[in-house]
């Protein structure tokens, strides 16, 4: 029975329990007493000491037995669990396909159905009973960059200086934001419905096919208060209507595109600096995302004279660093749609229009700008309260899948200094931006033999090392070879091909950044005039090349010039000959 439910409690003290008692009467402790001290029947204790069962020590209830071996599942189970910290998560298919050429590869008797190759859902159901651990979960889509990006270097460095700001300027809670942009669609994402079952689609209406993208930015701070958002229309013109129902203190601005810019975020600043009132008396530590609108000289200077900090965090790393990616945007966009769906229900036959956003977001933010969502998101980073050792060994699995292979021969002898070196530390422009004396994503704990056991396929935990030396199961060598045979651990190639300089977080405010930023500028534009003054230089030559090879005569061109010029000749003879007659 696929919903059978055990109504006794035959076997309920465990395989490990059963073991422990055969050894204490295996040690000269009486039979009796055991079996009064550990709830295990003095029969049973008979019966698997004398080896009268299949499976001495091993609980065995009816005539139903696993397919494979508690210690063969665990293994399974690591695997699956390891797959999915790499981002390159099974799903059920994949671990049914699993488990029917595991069972093939050890020669064991299964029900598995061979002419699908798969195994049982049944046994599936039964695997995830087995093991509480795991259950059936809907990902969410992480980019390459993502994956490589955020790694323990990235991170390391990040902290360090979050670590040296706060100790420097004593910050409290009220003086640490975190800023950051989203965007809203007059078209929502529909939520789950009641519907009949057994019909195939079901539909629920929207505004449009495609919507319109609205810009918001939100801000909030370690202690619970939030900035009132600034608005971004895709517009040439502002209209006050556009702001109807918006939250209070909110303002808008109109751009082509409706995203942010340099211009923007200036304001956005003035906007922050007229609700917090801060100064260098009473400073301000914003933390933001390192997009090239927040790296201009008039906002370094517009902060440096209010006694703002801005530090950007690590490129591709906001998913786990940004407070506001947390916990804040993803509940405000599902009360947004939430929102949306109501407005629509309450005006049949209407549109949403750029006019009525604000007013659906109001009632969403409402909803989600709570103290403990705010936070929550600057505990989870580990920026408020600080905590270093916020994310686990883990939580860089994706980043020490990577191989990093310089493009140049000198990268290539620095890079064979690091045994195995794995992932770029600061892959954060592009796949291909980083430098080869950097190549490290593992924190210094973990030594050099579990780098290289990694690249070769078998990564260690520094957690779960006692466990290795542990003495094997019989057949689980076998078991772990063939398992990383059929599904083997993933590699990812990244090669050097960028010339750019990588970006990293750094403080914008500092003055080094401020000197670099200006001499970037300066020595950028003087390049450019360089460049396009080249270009011209070498146009100049090429046309008058083609102009001199455009007046190469052939002989049929130079018969009929030699003509022209005699018949010039001939009537300026002429025009002579008549003026002296004259």
């Amino acid at each position: 029975m696929r919903t059978y439910k055990r109504t006794s409690t035959r076997g309920g003290y465990g395989s490990d329990v059963l073991q422990q008692a055969l050894q204490s009467v295996k040690d000269g402790v009486p039979l009796i007493k055991v079996s009064r001290e550990t709830g295990i029947p003095a029969r049973t204790l008979r019966r698997h000491r004398d080896g009268k069962v299949n499976k001495p020590g091993a609980v065995s209830l009816g005539r139903h037995d696993s397919v494979f071996s508690s210690e063969v599942e665990a293994q399974l189970v690591e695997h699956i669990m390891f797959m999915e910290r790499a981002l390159f998560g099974l799903t059920t298919t994949d671990v049914r396909k699993l488990a029917f050429e595991m069972a093939e590869r050890m020669k064991i008797r299964h029900p598995f159905n061979k002419h699908t190759s798969l195994a049982g859902s049944d046994w599936l159901r039964g695997f995830l009973s087995r093991h509480p651990c795991l259950s059936i979960r809907e990902p969410t889509g992480t980019s390459l960059n993502r994956a490589i990006g955020f790694n323990w270097t990235s991170v390391n460095k990040f902290q360090d200086i979050l670590a040296d700001e706060l100790e420097k300027k004593k910050y409290s809670a009220q003086q640490v934001w975190n800023m950051d942009e989203s965007g809203l669609s007059t078209v929502q994402k529909p939520g789950k419905i009641l519907a009949p079952k057994g019909k195939r689609q079901i539909g629920k209406m929207t505004s449009n096919e495609r919507g319109h993208t609205t810009t918001v930015i939100c801000a909030v701070s370690a202690s619970g208060s939030y900035i009132p958002p600034l608005f971004i229309f895709a517009r040439k013109r502002m209209n006050d209507q556009l702001m109807r129902g918006s939250p209070p203190g909110s303002i808008g601005m109109c751009t082509s595109s409706g995203w942010t810019d340099s211009e923007i975020f200036i304001k956005w600043l003035q906007h922050f600096v007229s609700v917090t009132r801060c100064s260098p008396d009473f400073p301000a530590l914003i933390i933001l995302d390192g997009h090239h609108s927040h790296k201009t000289l008039q906002a370094i200077d517009f902060a440096r004279e209010h006694g703002i900090t801005l530090l950007t965090l690590p490129p591709h790393s906001t998913h786990k660093l940004q407070p506001l990616d947390k916990s804040f945007f993803g509940a405000l966009k599902s009360a947004y749609n939430v929102s949306t769906d109501s407005w629509l229900r309450c005006h049949p036959g209407k549109r949403v229009t750029t006019y009525d956003i604000t007013e659906i977001f109001s009632q969403a933010y409402g909803k989600c700008a709570t103290v403990e969502k705010a936070t929550t998101g600057f505990a989870v980073t580990g920026i408020w309260p600080f905590r270093r050792d916020i994310f686990s060994y883990d939580d860089f699995e994706a980043s020490r899948m990577v191989e990093f292979h310089p493009a140049s021969n000198t990268a290539v002898a620095a890079a064979s200094d690091a045994p195995a070196a794995i992932v770029n530390s600061e892959v954060q422009g592009s796949l291909a931006s980083s430098t080869p004396d950097q190549v490290s994503a593992v924190p210094p704990e973990v030594q050099p033999a579990s780098m290289n056991s990694e690249v070769q396929g078998s990564p260690v935990n520094p957690s779960n090392r006692s466990n290795s030396k542990k003495p094997c199961h019989p057949g689980l060598n076998e078991a772990l070879q063939i398992l990383a045979e059929l599904s083997p651990r993933p590699k990812i190639t990244v090669e050097n091909n960028r010339k750019r300089k990588l970006e990293t977080c750094a403080i914008l405010t500092s003055s080094p950044y401020k000197l670099q930023l200006k001499e970037k500028q300066r020595t950028g534009g003087s390049q450019v005039r360089r460049k396009v003054g080249n270009k011209a230089d070498e146009k100049t030559p090429a046309k008058s090349a083609k102009v001199t090879k455009s007046r190469k005569t052939t002989p049929r061109t130079a018969k009929k010039s030699i003509a022209v010029k005699e018949k010039t000749s001939t009537l300026v003879s002429v025009v002579m000959y008549n003026i002296c007659k004259v």
